[in-house]
């Protein structure tokens, strides 16, 4: 199974610190990653943590080079 896909069915059985350490994993090994952004955003939205949501929105926006997403970005930091 893929690091993707074991963080996948991570977060699909609850196990959401689980998933966020293999998607760090992921990340580290392609920063360029989106889905393994995604998914950590994901977790931590779902453990209501907005802050770190946040963070991880912003540095996924990074990959992502699209104005509607930073202007929501920008909206949800205010």
């Amino acid at each position: 199974m893929s690091l993707i896909g074991e963080g996948n069915k991570a977060y699909l059985d609850g196990n959401f610190q689980e998933a966020i350490r293999v998607m760090m994993e992921v990340i580290r090994i392609e920063p360029r990653a989106e889905s393994a952004w995604n998914l950590l955003v994901t977790c931590y939205r779902t453990m209501d943590d907005k802050l770190k949501a946040l963070q991880l929105s912003i540095m996924s926006a990074h990959l992502k080079h699209d104005s509607e997403e930073w202007y929501n970005l920008a909206t949800e930091s205010k």
